[in-house]
């Protein structure tokens, strides 16, 4: 809510300048992108420790482990998936199992991306929306070698 405020003024402080050249109109725009996109990642990050949410999201992964146990579809991803944690600079690390190596490449990015969105839903309903869910992520085997990472809204990069 508050980057579409944010986001509406700085609309409205490019069309006030309007009237001017277009290279004064470049300028303003540039530095009305860089304000924004700085207070934005300001407000996100004085409000908001990512970390807080790693409790909550180690339950939802549990809890998607049970129904899987259970046999429910939709929660097959959870099997691969040992743990789940926000960093303190937001990236979201994944640790799978080695039965991980035993999927296809689909089928591998299956089980991360469900991994990611479980984790996502978590922050976003607990931030009642609020909280960006942009976040790189890294894949990590049981032994801790990082296998995978993913940049926002990439898919996942093998090693």
């Amino acid at each position: 809510m508050k980057k579409l405020v944010l986001l509406g003024m700085s609309i409205f402080l490019l069309g006030a300048c309007g009237n001017n050249s277009d290279t004064e109109a470049e300028s303003s725009e540039e530095v009305s992108s860089e304000q924004v996109e700085s207070v934005s990642e300001e407000s996100v990050s004085n409000e908001v420790d990512p970390t807080e949410f790693n409790g909550d999201i180690s339950d939802s992964l549990v809890e998607a482990q049970n129904f899987n146990a259970e046999g429910t579809d939709g929660y097959e991803w959870s099997y691969y998936v040992s743990d789940l944690e926000i960093q303190d600079s937001g990236a979201l690390y994944i640790t799978v199992i080695d039965d991980f190596y035993m999927l296809d490449p689909t089928e591998q990015q299956s089980v991360l991306k469900s991994a990611e969105s479980s984790a996502n839903t978590v922050i976003f309903t607990k931030t009642e929306n609020e909280y960006d869910l942009k976040r790189s992520a890294k894949v990590y085997d049981e032994s801790g070698q990082q296998i995978a990472e993913k940049h926002f809204g990439d898919e996942f990069k093998f090693e």
